[in-house]
Formats: structure tokens, sequence, C-alpha cells
């Protein structure tokens, strides 16, 4: 990063920690991109870093998102690149906490443009909790057991995706959540005690991040012997 981009930056987001919001682009800094960062929830985001790409791989402009003062008051959110020369640009937003995004073919056609693209989505990361049960937890060879299995988070209800479930580290198979839960019934288990594990996936779509299970212990025991008496029988006299 340059000089002059490292100081945009570092300037808009001393501002921002200071709660002066700068002001929005003028015409001076034409031509320029601009548009708004908000999350899946539609929640405006500041203090993303949006930099600016030409095909050479020269960075043209970078910035912060910041809360920028408008007649209505401050927007949280907004950015503006001045990028100095029309051209085709690619934008890439990155910020911790969040899927990194990448924006091709922004077209600046005019020197004296402002390009601009409204809200631009990114994907917050979201943490989530799996936890695994069984039907039972023992059963006796030949028999096949059944784990139950749930992804909750705070803030996605229910959690969709798909889970894959493992025995003593091997894939049995991948279910999709139905409202955040499933079901499957195990494959028969030779004799002695088996951990049992669920791996939620993740969904890119939510941003639901992947979580796992704590293992479960079944225990499959052998069928007892039935040991048959001979009866002795009186003699026919």
């Amino acid at each position: 990063m340059g000089k002059h981009r490292t100081a945009v930056v570092l300037t808009t987001l001393a501002l921002s920690l200071l709660g002066v919001a700068p002001a929005q682009a003028d015409d001076a800094n034409l031509p320029l991109i601009q548009g708004v960062v908000v999350d899946q929830f539609g929640n405006a985001v500041d203090n993303v870093n949006v930099e600016a790409t030409r095909p050479t791989g020269e960075v043209a402009a970078s910035s912060l998102t910041y809360a920028s003062q408008w007649p209505n008051g401050p927007q949280h959110g907004y950015f503006f690149l001045a990028v100095g020369h029309k051209g085709d640009f690619v934008l890439t937003f990155e910020r911790s906490g969040f899927a990194p995004l990448e924006v091709d073919d922004v077209l600046v056609k005019r020197r004296l443009q402002r390009v601009s693209l409204g809200e631009v989505t990114m994907t917050r990361l979201l943490p989530t909790t799996t936890t695994a049960t069984l039907t039972d937890n023992s059963i006796p060879v030949g028999d096949r057991g059944e784990v139950n299995f749930k992804t909750v988070s705070k803030q996605v209800a229910p959690v969709p995706g798909e889970a894959k479930v493992t025995v003593d580290g091997d894939k049995v198979d991948t279910v999709t959540l139905k409202k955040g839960a499933g079901r499957l019934t195990l494959p028969k288990l030779g004799a002695g005690t088996h951990d049992v594990q669920v791996l939620f996936l993740g969904d890119p779509d939510t941003g639901v991040l992947p979580s796992k299970s704590k293992p479960v212990e079944l225990t499959v025991t052998k069928k007892k012997k039935h040991h048959h008496r001979s009866v002795a029988r009186p003699n026919a006299w």
C-alpha cells in the first residue's frame, strides 16, 4: 500500500475512533466508486477495508468504511474510492469476522463519473454449537444404533446446512438438517465401545460456521449364550 493510500486509511480510522464522521465524497474526488457495506441482516458495517485494483494488479485506491455525514444523519458503512482514472476495477472487501468478498468488473467509463454500487453485502461469520445424543447408549450385537443431533446459533434459527456423522473417526453418512436437527441410523457394529461424533459443515449463504459435537459412546454388547441342560428321562420299565 502506497504512502498516500496508507494515510487515507489511517486518517479515516482515526476520525472514526474519535467519533468524528468524515464528509461524503465530493466532486473533487472524481472519478470515484462509492457504496455502503452491510451484513446479511442489513446492518451497516464500519471499518471494512475496501480496495480497488486495476487489471494490471495495481491498487488504484483503498479506504475503510465509516459513518459519513449526510443531510438526514450519518450513514454507517459508507466508502468511496477515488480511483484517479477511468477503467475496469476489481473491488475487494475484508474485515475480521467476515467472509472476504470480491466484486469484479466495476467499470468507470468517464473521467468525471461517480459510480454508485448501492449496498454491498458481506457475510458475517456466525458461531454455532452442535450436540449429539444416542437413542440407546447400549445395544446388542446385530442391532443398529441411532444418533440424534442438533445445531444452534444465536443469530440464525433454524440453522440450515448439512452434518457429517462419523463412527470411530470414519464417515458414515451426511445428513441435511431439518429445522436445525437431524437423525441417523448407524450401521451394524462389532462388539465393544464406539465413538459417535457429528460435524456440522457450516452454511456459506447464512454465514454459520462449522462446529463439532462431543463424542458420544455407544456400547455394543455380545449376546449371551444360552446353555441347554439335558434332562434325564426316567427309564421306561
